[in-house]
């Protein structure tokens, strides 16, 4: 059966539709069986949530980073844009410093963080009721 919806390119569709967050009938017992997929992978041994279907929102406390996204209650996004145009930027979630993970005024800037994190350039982002955190270097890191 499923070789035969690759070949009718019904798959395909759906997918290319999933792809774009637009399900053309959500109410179709096909597209129903098939679940929104958020599940835990990893970076260089850090946590990040994938969004593989892009079915479903993600949850309130997910941090977009790169073409995944970070659990802003254990992690930040770091990004490490390069000085080549032609080569890709590298996204991680990086584990959230203590100081950051505590719900205190100085939680919601940047000054949470300890003075030699990598990455100079911080920035934040209201995520559900909290903040996200964004690390970022340039020239490579």
């Amino acid at each position: 059966m499923l070789m035969r919806a690759i070949r009718n390119g019904w798959l395909a569709s759906l997918l290319l539709l999933a792809s774009v967050g637009a399900l053309a009938d959500a109410s179709a017992p096909a597209a129903a069986a098939v679940a929104p997929v958020l599940k835990p992978q990893s970076t260089q041994g850090h946590p990040i949530l994938i969004d593989l279907l892009k079915l479903a929102p993600p949850p309130a406390y997910a941090l977009k980073c790169g073409s995944g996204y970070c659990d802003t209650r254990r992690s930040y996004c770091e990004t490490v844009s390069t000085d080549e145009p032609h080569l890709p930027n590298d996204y991680a979630c990086r584990p959230l410093p203590a100081a950051c993970a505590h719900a205190s005024s100085t939680a919601q800037s940047c000054g949470c963080f300890p003075a030699h994190t990598k990455c100079d350039f911080c920035s934040t982002s209201a995520v559900g009721a909290g903040v996200g955190f964004y690390r970022t270097c340039f020239g490579g890191g």
